[in-house]
Order: structure tokens, then sequence, then C-alpha cells
């Protein structure tokens, strides 16, 4: 019997990069810059997530020229903190019962390739997985 590809997300899917990004932006990054922090809390992150980049950029005194540095110094850090992101709980059985059944499995992600295959070397995964693709593009999410 031929099993089709399951293709993940990586970010909110298997991972969860979100909330020690979350945590770097606002315990560190916000209150060093005072006019950020007037317009970003905590309490609208739901609403946050909800909002394409324009439209959050919309949101930030001098658009662009804030959220662009903002953007740089928070992926820099994830970079260099992969080891406060972590699967999942349930993740790896999954991964290793969908491969048992005979299911081929890619991750598309809008992280880097590099990143993502720590994290699954991190959890004796990485095997499971025929190809990690990262998209491309400027925020590395294209619409549907």
């Amino acid at each position: 019997m031929n099993y089709p590809v399951i293709i993940f997300d990586f970010d909110g899917t298997l991972a969860n990069s979100f909330d020690p990004a979350i945590d770097y932006l606002f315990d560190d990054l916000l209150p060093k810059s005072p006019q950020l922090a007037k317009v970003f809390s905590r309490h609208q992150l739901e609403e946050y997530r909800a909002y394409s980049i324009p439209a959050l950029v919309d949101h930030l005194p001098q658009g662009w020229l804030r959220f662009a540095p903002l953007l740089l110094k928070v992926k820099k850090w994830h970079t260099n903190n992969l080891h406060l992101v972590s699967l999942y709980p349930e993740i790896p059985d999954l991964i290793k019962t969908l491969a048992e059944s005979g299911y081929s499995m890619m991750i598309l992600t809008s992280n880097s390739v590099a990143n993502v295959e720590r994290i699954l070397e991190r959890y004796n995964l990485g095997q499971y997985f025929t190809k990690v693709e990262a998209a491309k593009g400027l925020f590395n999410k294209a619409k549907s």
C-alpha cells in the first residue's frame, strides 16, 4: 500500500517557537524602547497574531523603520537560543508512529532549514523526514 506524504509546518505545528520569542520581545526588547512598549502589550497578543505583517507595521510609530530592526533582532535571538524551542509533547511519538505506519514526511517552514534540523536532531527525529524546505521571501510566508 502506498501512503501519501505528510507535509508539516514547523513553527506552531510541531514546535513551540512562538512563546520563547514573545518572551524575548516583551521582556528584553520592548522595555528598551518605550515608544514601542506603549504600542504593544501581552494582553493583545491574540489580536496581533491575526494581523498581516503590513497591518502590524501600521501600528508602529515610524512603521517599517521600527519593524525591520525589531524583526532582525528577534530572528537573530531565535537562532542563538534554539535550546528554548521545544517540540509539543505529543509530537515525537506522533512522528515515530507515522513513520512506522509507512508515511513519508516533510517539513515546509518559514524558519531556516538549519534551525529546524538542529531541533529535530535534539529529539532524534531527523531521520523520519525526507526533506526540510524553507519558504522563500521577505517574511517567508506566502499568501495562499
